[in-house]
Parts: structure tokens; sequence; C-alpha cells
């Protein structure tokens, strides 16, 4: 029994321990002279990356504490650990990636989702809220395709999210994406009605703003059979 104990130990990489959130061998591994904790996956994950993707709080503080880590290093398709633990959600994680200086808050993936893109389109309110306070945020850096966290936080009907973006002064609430669609043609399109409240309060809301094709919110919400949505645009001046 003490063999395979013995056996299994030696086929543990850091990258198993940092997935599973095996802190002591974790804290061995590191310990070794020759570990390379920068080393990826074929693709590109690193075991940062991996802690920071299963929330593992205490092995994160471990790799952070290495001087030699670099924490915005990137899969192949862009994704960085704050950009991981944005996305899903990971809170603690995401603070203690922000109380690093190096951290590079606004770097975006290869589709130009930025780290508080990602948490506005899964509606991760409390990360929200820490990369809001972050200096130097972008809060309008908008995607390949020209979509804006804002647009991201109506799509999915976020309204907690939606509401901590209209709060901030810059917010570009009326920003379309390459094909013209504004946030609020998206919440009307998917019957979002809280959302549409909420961007309708705006003083500066363009409520006929089309698509390219000449679609405007109103059309797109008679047309999904959203009818509350549809009454509200009409009182605020809203046409097809």
């Amino acid at each position: 029994m003490s063999f395979f104990r013995i056996f299994s130990k030696k086929k543990i990489t850091l990258f198993n321990a940092c997935r599973e959130g095996r802190v002591d061998d974790v804290k061995r591994l590191l310990a070794q002279n020759k570990i390379k904790i920068n080393k990826a996956t074929k693709d590109g994950a690193t075991p940062l990356y991996i802690a920071c993707q299963n929330g593992h709080l205490d092995v994160v503080q471990l790799l952070l504490a290495r001087k030699e880590i670099q924490i915005n290093q990137a899969l192949n398709d862009g994704r960085t650990p704050l950009n991981i633990a944005c996305l899903l959600g990971q809170v603690d994680v995401v603070r203690l990636l922000l109380a690093r200086k190096e951290i590079q808050i606004n770097q975006a993936d290869e589709d130009g989702e930025t780290p508080l893109w990602v948490a506005c389109k899964t509606g991760r309110v409390g990360v929200v809220e820490l990369m809001l306070d972050q200096p130097g945020i972008q809060i309008n850096k908008r995607s390949n395709i020209g979509i804006t966290p804002l647009f991201m936080a109506c799509d999915g009907g976020h309204v907690d999210v939606v509401r901590l973006l209209l709060a901030r002064k810059g917010i570009k609430i009326n920003q379309a994406s390459v094909k013209g669609l504004t946030p609020l043609w998206r919440a009307c399109y998917n019957g979002h009605v809280d959302v549409v409240r909420l961007l309708l309060a705006q003083k500066d809301i363009k409520i006929n703003q089309a698509m390219k094709d000449g679609r405007t919110p109103l059309h797109a919400a008679i047309r999904e059979g959203h009818s509350e949505i549809a009454d509200l645009l009409r009182q605020k001046g809203g046409h097809e």
C-alpha cells in the first residue's frame, strides 16, 4: 500500500495539484529548485491559470508569492488568469490578482473580450464591482465585433450589472456594434423589461437608434412579441 502511495505522489504534477487544489502538493512542488511555474500546457494554460479557473484561493496565493510568476500570461486564445476568474465569478481570486501592480486589467483575448466584458456577460455582480473600482478601467472597450460590456449585460438581462455600469461617468449607452446593435435594441429583442426601464430612464438614450438594416428597438420588441416593452417605447416616442 505504501508503495502505491509513493508512486502516486511521484505522478502528481504542478498542473494537477493546482487543478485539484492540493495545497500541500503545490508547496512541495514549488520547493523544487527546477520547477517551472510558468510552463504552459498545449493550449497555453499555466498553473496559475488553472488555479484561478478552479477558484483555489490558497494555491493562487502560493503561486503569486513567487517572484517569477507571470500573472498576465495568457492561453493561446489570449485569455488571462484574470479573464477566466472574472468569467467564472471567482471574486476572491479576482481580488488577489487586482492587488498586483503588474496586472493588466484591460487585456483582451483574441476576440477582444476583456475581464470586465466577460464578467458583464455572465452577470458577476461582485466581480464587476471590483473591476469598476480599478483606476484605468476601460468601461466602454469593445470586442472585435464592436460589443461593449454594457451591451453584454443588457443582452443577458443582468439588471444589477446594468445598474452599476449606468452609474459610471463616461458610460456610452448608445454605442453600437458593427451591425448597429445597441444595448437598448438587444434588451428589447430579448424581452428584458427591467433592463429596458433602466435604459429608458437615461436622459441621453436614443430610443429610435436603428440597426444598419433600419430595424429599431420598437420593431424588435414587436417582432418578438414583447408587448410591455413595445408600450414602454411608444410612451417615449418610439417608432418602427
